[in-house]
């Protein structure tokens, strides 16, 4: 990591992978070193090729570092007028201020492209995290993740700015 990609505050950075795939390795091995990656992420992601290449083209990342790496990721993989979207937060940033008021900024950002905004998720104890955010639970699917369930819920750009004005900003998550 070089020095010039560590900022005092925070920002959303959009990845580009001919420059910056570097940084995509060292998140990958914090990934797996924290765990995360095996409820971050499906199963066939946890080959770092895969992992490189999702992020090479179609999905669209938005991220910031520190001087451990990447600290945060948002993440969309366009579907229709909408998105998948995916978030990663790394452990010792996860209740800081600082992590909600760039995951709105992530939010905005989306919702100036897309319609609707879909997550999927392994770990079934976030689905009053998605209530918080404004998310809609729309299913759970048995056996989807590599044998387990999986939440899915979705967000809608109404139901966002609906939760901004009736909720302030993200710090009351």
């Amino acid at each position: 990591m070089k020095k010039a990609d560590i900022k005092p505050d925070i920002q959303l950075r959009l990845y580009e992978w001919q420059t910056q795939e570097y940084l995509l390795i060292d998140w990958y091995s914090q990934l797996v070193a924290s765990g995360d990656m095996y409820v971050t992420f499906a199963p066939d992601m946890r080959y770092m090729s895969n992992f490189l290449t999702f992020f090479r083209g179609h999905a669209i990342l938005g991220y910031d570092v520190d001087e451990k790496g990447i600290w945060f990721a948002f993440w969309v993989e366009p579907c229709m007028s909408g998105a998948y979207a995916g978030v990663w937060i790394r452990e010792d940033k996860r209740h800081v201020p600082s992590s909600f008021k760039l995951l709105s900024k992530a939010y905005d950002e989306a919702f100036k492209v897309y319609t609707v905004l879909i997550g999927m998720s392994k770990q079934l104890d976030h689905r009053e995290l998605h209530a918080k955010l404004g998310y809609t639970h729309a299913c759970t699917i048995p056996g989807l993740w590599n044998g387990d369930e999986v939440d899915i819920h979705y967000l809608t750009r109404e139901q966002w700015n609906h939760r901004k004005e009736h909720r302030g900003n993200l710090g009351k998550v």
